[in-house]
């Protein structure tokens, strides 16, 4: 899964979406407004990444 904050267009989480990938936005997760450290302090499953860990890892 990924983890899309406010920063990701929502074209671009839309067309993951498309692919099959399993996306949560800031939008669906009522994140909106979080801070760049708060995001990642988020509870997330295993395998759930922020797409900066995918680009950078």
């Amino acid at each position: 899964m990924i983890y899309a904050d406010e920063n990701v267009w929502q074209p671009v989480a839309d067309g993951l979406r498309r692919r099959g990938w399993n996306v949560a936005t800031a939008l669906d997760e009522e994140t909106l407004g979080y801070s760049d450290a708060e995001h990642p302090a988020l509870e997330r499953p295993a395998g759930q990444a922020l797409p900066n860990e995918i680009i950078y890892a």
